[in-house]
């Protein structure tokens, strides 16, 4: 019996043991999460949700902080300053970045946001570049990144308020911190710009009228600017129209400061820069190559948002119309001219305009190797026009502005030539040698030119021509070489009695007293596609320079691969030609081909297999 106690006694012990850690185990210490719950920890913070981080509250709390961060923030990011100053610690500094922020959301008037906010980016800056703050962060410590954030968001609310006050327009700023003060003055890509008409801070918008709103990671608030028209080569004949860069440009702010944290007194310096996102990816910043933030979707949905009257079927009828587009045609740069990059030059189709490419630009704009190899442009022609008018036009800004540059790097010899539809045709007149093929074309034209050497001179620029030698690679997208059964039908020829000549050619013919009533019975754009035209029949005729590699990119209503088929308004039998280097067809109509994913990867392949072969 004895025995059996000192056996059970043990027993009981361990039975109330278990009883109690079970108690201390129950489902209320130990829970379930659902998987996405540490992930949340690590990366909500003032800046997307409405309270701190738990990294900042955790670092609050061990100070007893955290509760007069909520009541009174400045008076905590004064003393957590002090302290940071005596003992330099970068996670502390990325805590008092964030709180500035929320202290920043919830203030009341735009000096008091602008105040912390400015506080917040200087606090995060030197949590990235200050050298006196310690060690540098690991590359895969979070304080890093949640820096770089907290740097760009504030930086874009400091900015919004100064767009807003136009404070941006002086030279130099004086904006309050909580310690003090910050001179921003206007520095690289500012001071010596073109006029800049407006800023959008690119945080504050987003886009439906692309596929994808691409943006890149980096350090800085990414803006799009809006810039005063200026030509490059000023428009000098009805054969050449200006070449202007584009008004609206990706860019990236930077704001940079003199002073360390730990030495910064009650007044210092900061420089605001402005960099194009374009042609800059990344920069130098306290001795580090840094990425730049940036976002290249939001100035192309500007520039379709801003041009309504090219958009959309209501308003084709618009572009048979020659008052309409006398001073709209030309070469655009998307983009700052670089003697380093190889020109791709995209080229519209009938009773269209550039934005029709924006979906295949946003893609191309996404990929950095593209982007660092290639400058994009598009041609703005009007389509009543003759089609030699309209590739004559293309062909005399490009050698302007290979004068103008005095192109003669590498890069711009590598040029490539985009066309969709009778931009196609554009592209193909270009890389060919007309010969005497289109002759019969031009011929009232010739007639009607007898004796007078200026309207000679004219017509024997759109019949007398050889393949630009920079081109290198052509790319032809729903191009109907034979010609489209469109142009015969209702459609076609209803169009073609509807179009008017443009302003600056019908200006220039009446001038020519006696010899317009030949010019009014030649063919216009329309009556060119005709599979029976004389310029039908001379392009036929005619071959493009053999050394040139070209590209076919097919559509099709049913199906892709089909080669009987039709695109709705070009056959398969006109857009397949014989010698191309590659071919695909690809399911979709004819309005529709260049948009289409499958045509805008072939444009990818064709522009990567381009720079393989010409390094």
């Amino acid at each position: 019996m004895g025995l059996q106690r000192k056996i059970r006694c043990p027993q009981i012990l361990a039975a109330g043991l278990a009883v109690l850690l079970a108690g201390c185990m129950s489902p209320k210490a130990i829970r379930p999460v659902k998987p996405d719950y540490w992930t949340r920890q690590t990366t909500e913070n003032a800046m997307t949700k409405n309270e701190l981080s738990e990294q900042t509250l955790n670092y609050l709390s061990l100070r007893d902080w955290d509760n007069p961060a909520r009541k009174n923030p400045r008076q905590v990011l004064l003393a957590l300053r002090a302290q940071l100053i005596a003992e330099p610690d970068r996670t502390g500094l990325t805590s008092l970045a964030e709180l500035a922020y929320y202290a920043g959301v919830r203030a009341k008037s735009p000096d008091e946001k602008s105040e912390f906010f400015l506080t917040a980016t200087r606090a995060a800056y030197a949590t990235l570049f200050d050298p006196e703050m310690g060690p540098q962060l690991d590359a895969l410590d979070p304080n890093l990144r949640m820096a770089a954030d907290l740097y760009n968001y504030s930086l874009s609310r400091v900015l919004n308020i100064l767009l807003q006050n136009k404070e941006t327009e002086r030279n130099t700023v004086k904006v309050k911190t909580i310690s003090g003060s910050v001179s921003i003055r206007r520095g690289h890509g500012i001071t010596n710009a073109p006029a800049i008409h407006d800023v959008l801070v690119a945080f504050s918008y987003k886009t439906d009228a692309l596929r994808r709103h691409n943006r890149r990671r980096g350090l800085g608030v990414p803006l799009v600017v809006v810039r005063e028209k200026e030509p490059l080569v000023p428009g000098e004949t009805i054969l050449h129209p200006p070449v202007t860069e584009a008004q609206i440009a990706p860019s990236t702010a930077l704001l940079l400061f003199s002073n360390p944290w730990k030495n910064s007194c009650e007044s210092e310096a900061a420089v605001l820069e402005l960099w194009n996102s374009l042609t800059t990816t990344c920069v130098q910043m306290e001795e580090r190559s840094v990425p730049l933030e940036a976002d290249t979707s939001l100035s192309l949905a500007l520039l379709y948002a801003e041009h309504e009257s090219y958009r959309g079927i209501l308003n084709m009828p618009r572009f048979l119309r020659g008052g309409f587009m006398t001073d709209k045609r030309g070469l655009f740069l998307l983009e700052p001219y670089s003697e380093n990059k190889i020109p791709v030059v995209f080229i519209h189709g009938l009773m269209d305009s550039p934005l029709t490419w924006l979906p295949m630009l946003n893609e191309l704009f996404s990929d950095p190797i593209l982007k660092q190899r290639y400058q994009f442009w598009v041609f703005f022609y009007p389509t009543m026009n003759p089609i030699l008018q309209s590739a004559s036009e293309l062909r005399e800004s490009l050698n302007a502005l290979h004068r103008q540059m005095s192109a003669t790097r590498k890069a711009w010899d590598d040029m490539v030539l985009v066309g969709h539809s009778m931009g196609g045709l554009i592209t193909r007149l270009n890389i060919s040698d007309s010969d005497t093929h289109f002759d019969t074309a031009c011929q009232s034209f010739l007639d009607a030119s007898e004796g007078d050497s200026e309207l000679r001179d004219y017509i024997q620029k759109l019949s007398t021509f050889t393949p630009l030698p920079f081109v290198q690679r052509a790319v032809f997208m729903g191009t109907p070489h034979a010609g489209a059964m469109m142009a015969k039908r209702i459609g076609g020829r209803t169009g073609s009695a509807l179009m008017s000549r443009p302003d600056y050619i019908q200006n220039f013919l009446d001038s020519k007293d006696g010899r317009v009533k030949a010019f009014k019975h030649t063919e216009n754009g329309i009556d060119n596609l005709r599979p029976k035209s004389p310029f039908t029949l001379g392009l036929k005729a005619s071959s493009w320079n053999s050394d040139i590699p070209v590209h076919s990119i097919i559509g099709d209503l049913r199906k892709a691969g089909r080669t009987n088929g039709t695109d709705s308004v070009v056959a398969y039998s006109s857009s397949h030609i014989e010698g191309v280097e590659s071919e695909i067809v690809v399911e979709a109509d004819h309005l529709t081909l260049h948009k289409k994913t499958p045509a805008i990867a072939e444009v990818r392949r064709i522009l990567f297999e381009h720079i393989v072969k010409k390094p």
